[in-house]
């Protein structure tokens, strides 16, 4: 199988929308079409699937010119994979992948056991053979996609089109596709495929093809072709390329907030406040939450043990600033403890009734805001009712040690940055997160709430839009309930505050 494209032109009136495109591609290989909204490749696939005849220049198909080749010979050598759609009508799986055989029928002839057997194969190469029975209208969406590509397998075909096939796919079901993808190149397919997502063409595509304004402005290796600069050009906003220890390629947007420089300058900010005269008098670590107290006040952070608990003997006599200062370290332990005893400075009952913050204790500080079709994202689990995001558009669980129905923290990266709201728990601060979750949230209206958070206004300089926290007042009660090690937060034992910009 061999694709070869020369001085390819195409036309929408007087719109030119292709200019003078060439490349060729052969069996094995995984092309991947990439380029902002307009840029041609959709296009380009028309001409490649014979819908659209060039202005200029030719498309080759095993050194045959396409314009020369029947509708019905083209079906057999190049097969069309679209976004999945639900469609009206209720065919079972089996028939969908049958449809792909159509053009081995003779006309108003009905299907062979050949044709059959090519169907139930496909679906035995994709493992959807369980799906034959079921109506293909009652699949989501990433199993209609693994439907839509075993009827282009049926086909019989050695050449795969694929328009944008994890459009509206969520994360796990981007990647199964994009496997399937990769894995029948390397059983000799050439696969061409378009996407938004340059993630998906460096982890996956042998080359990619890149399109700018109707030109083919790169082609070759994704890691040689995508360079930050050249994404940042073609996308128009600043993109960030960052190896992991496995050696992956992370496309994130650089992203130009306050904390960009200096990631540690909110911590600075709020260690710098801290009283250096007031004595740590106790150190609590709990199974679920961690204390520190002062003739200031009382402090409480959610427990992080991770990699070993602190020794709470260790902290007791010291300043509370001196104690605050464990937040900047690593060890997840030890950074509770510092942001217990930043709490105990902030958290006074005193200071801040003073300035008529109090609020109903609680973490959903959301009142005021319009949900209805907006996309809500939660950074950490809170408890909530089950009905509370039914209006939002979207709502998505961000959590470093996942539930099931959660979106991994690598998530974030690509999702953030979508969000209209955002609900940020504290303990994003000990563990070290918050600062780049803030960056990612530049054009979400956020919230940072729960007993972790400290009631500080410095915070509201670094794109926190409100923070909600709680003040103990009860110390004996909620000792006790630490050491019992009681799950749930711990809003029985205190009062709320909120601030807001």
């Amino acid at each position: 199988m061999n694709i070869a494209v020369t001085n390819l032109s195409f036309r929408y009136g007087s719109r030119t929308v292709l200019r003078e495109i060439g490349f060729s591609a052969e069996g094995g290989q995984l092309v991947a079409l990439l380029g902002r909204n307009g840029a041609g490749k959709s296009t380009l696939f028309r001409l490649l699937l014979g819908m659209r005849h060039p202005a200029a220049g030719r498309i080759e198909l095993n050194g045959r010119d396409i314009s020369q080749i029947s509708v019905k010979e083209l079906a057999r050598e190049v097969a069309y994979i679209p976004q999945a759609a639900s469609g009206d009508f209720r065919f079972l799986v089996r028939d969908v992948v049958l449809m792909g055989t159509t053009s081995s029928f003779a006309t108003l002839a009905m299907p062979q056991a050949e044709q059959v057997k090519r169907a139930a194969d496909a679906m035995d190469t994709l493992g959807i053979g369980h799906f034959a029975k079921r109506p293909y209208t009652e699949l989501s969406g990433g199993e209609q996609q693994l439907v839509l590509i075993a009827r282009a397998i049926a086909q019989n075909t050695r050449c795969l089109v694929m328009d944008e096939p994890t459009a509206s796919l969520d994360f796990g079901n981007q990647v199964k596709v994009m496997e399937i993808a990769r894995r029948l190149a390397r059983d000799g397919y050439l696969i061409f495929l378009s996407t938004h997502n340059p993630q998906h063409v460096l982890h996956y595509a042998d080359r990619v093809l890149l399109l700018d304004n109707g030109r083919l402005v790169g082609d070759g290796k994704p890691r040689d072709v995508l360079t930050e600069t050249v994404l940042s050009e073609i996308y128009d906003v600043p993109v960030h390329l960052s190896t992991g220890k496995n050696g992956q390629l992370a496309v994130l947007p650089a992203l130009a907030g306050p904390m960009q420089k200096d990631p540690w300058r909110l911590y600075h900010e709020l260690v710098d406040g801290v009283s250096e005269t007031d004595i740590v008098r106790d150190v609590i670590c709990g199974q679920y939450w961690t204390a520190v107290e002062a003739d200031a006040g009382f402090g409480i952070a959610m427990s992080q043990h991770w990699p070993d608990p602190p020794n709470p003997a260790e902290f007791i006599g010291q300043s509370l600033k001196q104690v605050a200062e464990a937040v900047f370290s690593f060890n997840l332990g030890r950074a509770a403890v510092g942001l217990a005893a930043i709490n105990c400075w902030y958290n006074r009952p005193d200071a801040l009734a003073e300035n008529g913050w109090e609020h109903p204790p609680g973490m959903y500080a959301t009142e005021g805001f319009e949900l209805k079709d907006k996309r809500f994202a939660m950074v950490g689990h809170l408890r909530h009712p089950d009905n509370m995001f039914d209006e939002t558009k979207e709502f998505l669980i961000f959590e470093r040690e996942p539930q099931p129905g959660d979106l991994p923290d690598t998530a974030e990266e690509t999702m953030l940055p979508l969000m209209d709201i955002a609900l940020v728990t504290g303990s994003t601060l000990s563990n070290k997160s918050l600062p780049r979750v803030l960056e990612l949230l530049l054009r979400a209206t956020v919230v940072v709430s729960g007993p972790s958070v400290p009631m500080c206004e410095a915070l509201l300089d670094f794109g926190i839009d409100r923070i909600a926290g709680l003040v103990v007042t009860e110390r004996d009660r909620l000792k006790a309930h630490i050491l019992a090690g009681t799950p749930g937060p711990p809003f029985a034992f205190g009062r709320g505050f909120m601030i807001s910009r």
